[in-house]
């Protein structure tokens, strides 16, 4: 389909449902273990009655919904629904989402209809009804436990389908003239940032700047006719309708669902999809999820991932380097590919995949080498909420500190302060009801200032350093990134989180946050006692533990000066729900400067114990004061 055949997101739904009808499968999803298909022509039902069904309740062009649940086919037609008939939608509540949470996105947003998944959902809406006086209906789809509610505020999808159906009948022409009203300056969607230094703001974007978006992707890692993608990311986030819905719609793709949250593995092995986008946490987890049944293994794979392993690095060295691959280490990863790494390969669910973009924040060079070095085409790709994508690596590109080239159609400089500068037609138009931010983010000659600090390299592809306000210095004068640090000390399988520290002090020190299910079963492997993660986390034996990943893993790839002098072992998880943590997973760093003060003052202090207390936030949000003894660690 020829870009010039659609100018919005509406006209491209329409065409592509035209084209494959009931002929071509759209999208599956698993339900109750056995995977369901949808035909184009059932998605675009979905999407039509759904529309029609917000405009018999009041929804009309320019309203915002806002949507709550985890990745589901009734979120995506929910979302189009709104999309294609002139709605706007407001994305960035996330099923974990607090109240507060919730009642900031749809108060700043503007929102007037709410679609949740279930119950869960449902009760949040319920609690937050007096606050939001704007919204008229809540839409809910997963009607377990919801059968003896009676407020006529709350209405089930299939009740607003069936509704959407009666107004069609009373208005045959209603979806048709709501769909070619939309033009492609017009505001499509409110895509929230994660908050990191404060309070989200909504980027805009226009029918025309996602369409750019999904034809740069389209430009990368094009799909092909009946590809299998997977919806993977959270649909809140902005990735997953750049990389897999519109990409789908232009290409024929098939977008795959999981059934549950929990079962995400599993599904992703069983489909095997050929094109995708995998965030940093999924990498690192999928990393450590390897690590930990290596080492549950039997004496026979223990043996041969020890083998293999080495050489897949090597030989992948080799490529990064440019230099040809003797015949010995070719046929050494000839039997490697066959004995480990495309059993791991098919456990992840990578085995026919011929690309795969991460983005998100920079990923450690370690996690990066190590997919490839097993065979999994992994790209890196760099884009905000606001600008998506910024550049990406092409197939062929070896680098694993490079985020790639521009994307078509786009430009990219770095500023005299070493900031990262881009424009192009896929990016925000700005801020929501936030000009003096726009006016940051947009200078006069249309430049995006992105607010991270980099550099192009020799081969003239950009490379990541982290946020310019991140950037620490060492009472030397040493410069160092803290993101970087973090992240190889994150490609442990026992590490979950980090916080590097050493900004106008004498030396790098970290706070670091325990993987509580990798060293829970390390602990009984080694037959070490515990009750909590506060208990574990202390332990003399996991203390050493760490101590022996920061010497051997982190400290021989860092400059001397920037070297891990000091660490510490949270006696909590660093949590979203805290504020810690943003709902993507970032880290909130200000914030948690503030919060452990106690530990950081410890660290250089020169103390070797220390005795901090600290509030837990309890699953009914109620909150607790904990007391922990925290031991000082000196790295030699």
């Amino acid at each position: 389909m020829a870009e010039a055949e659609y100018q919005t997101i509406s006209q491209l739904f329409v065409q592509t449902c035209e084209r494959f009808g009931d002929r071509k499968v759209a999208m599956r999803k698993k339900l109750f273990g056995i995977w369901q298909s949808y035909s184009w022509k059932d998605y675009y039902d979905q999407v039509k009655y759904c529309s029609l069904g917000l405009r018999s309740l009041g929804f009309d062009k320019g309203h915002k919904i806002a949507i709550i649940g985890d990745n589901d086919l009734e979120w995506v037609w929910a979302m189009f629904a709104a999309m294609v008939s002139g709605g706007v939608l407001a994305a960035g509540a996330y099923p974990d989402s607090n109240l507060d949470e919730l009642k900031y996105i749809i108060d700043h947003s503007e929102a007037t209809f709410v679609v949740a998944e279930d119950q869960e959902q449902v009760d949040k809406m319920i609690e937050l009804k007096a606050d939001l006086p704007n919204i008229k209906r809540v839409i809910h789809w997963d009607p377990k436990g919801l059968w003896n509610y009676d407020d006529p505020w709350l209405l089930g999808f299939e009740d607003l389908l069936a509704q959407g159906r009666e107004y069609e009948d009373e208005h045959p022409k209603a979806f048709h003239q709501a769909v070619t009203s939309c033009k492609s300056e017009d505001l499509v969607a409110l895509y929230y940032t994660s908050g990191t230094t404060g309070l989200p703001k909504g980027a805009m974007w226009t029918h025309r700047g996602l369409l750019a978006a999904g034809a740069n992707i389209l430009d990368v890692i094009p799909p092909r006719e009946g590809d299998d993608l997977f919806c993977l990311a959270p649909l809140s986030w902005i990735p997953e309708i750049l990389m897999n819905l519109i990409p789908s719609m232009m290409s024929g793709a098939v977008v795959n669902f999981p059934e549950e949250p929990e079962t995400v593995p599993e599904d992703l092995r069983e489909i095997g999809y050929q094109i995708g986008f995998i965030g940093i946490q999924a990498i690192q987890a999928q990393i450590s999820e390897i690590q930990v049944k290596i080492l549950g293994a039997g004496r026979l794979k223990r043996w041969t991932y020890d083998l293999f392993t080495p050489v897949g690095l090597k030989v992948n060295a080799m490529r990064e380097q440019g230099k040809p691959i003797p015949f010995l280490w070719r046929f050494l990863y000839f039997c490697g590919y066959w004995a480990l790494y495309r059993p791991i390969q098919d456990s992840l669910g990578y085995k026919r995949a011929r690309a795969l973009l991460t983005g998100g924040s920079a990923l450690a060079p370690d996690a990066f080498r190590y997919f490839r070095s097993i065979g999994i085409p992994l790209l890196n790709a760099y884009g905000l909420t606001e600008f998506n994508p910024i550049a990406s690596q092409r197939p062929g590109m070896v680098s694993v500190e490079s985020a790639g080239i521009a994307s078509t159609g786009s430009e990219i400089k770095i500023s005299e302060t070493g900031e990262i500068l881009a424009r192009g037609p896929q990016m925000t138009i700005g801020y929501y009801k936030n000009p003096e931010a726009t006016a940051e983010l947009i200078d006069e000659d249309g430049w995006l200032h992105t607010g991270d600090a980099g550099f192009f390299n020799e081969d003239g592809e950009l490379v990541i350093i982290d946020r310019v306000k991140d950037l620490m210095k060492l009472n030397n004068g040493q410069v160092f990134s803290p993101m970087y640090i973090e992240n190889k000390l994150k490609f442990s399988p026992y590490i979950r989180e980090a916080v590097s520290l050493g900004n106008d002090r004498d030396f790098v020190s970290a706070l670091v946050s325990i993987d509580y299910v990798s060293l829970g079963k390390w602990a009984e492997d080694n037959q070490i006692v515990y009750t909590t993660f506060t208990d574990l986390s202390q332990k003399d034996e996991v203390y050493d533990l760490i101590k022996e990943e920061v010497v051997g893993r982190v400290n021989p790839d860092l400059p001397p000066e920037s070297r891990i002098k000091k660490f510490t072992l949270l006696a909590k998880e660093l949590d979203a729900d805290d504020a810690e943590l943003t709902r993507t997973r970032k880290l909130r760093r200000s914030f948690v400067a503030g919060r452990y003060k106690e530990y950081i003052n410890a660290l250089y202090g020169g103390q070797s114990e220390h005795t901090v207390a600290f509030t837990v936030k309890l699953q009914d949000g109620r909150e607790t004061e904990m007391k922990s003894r925290v031991k000082i660690i000196t790295v030699d």
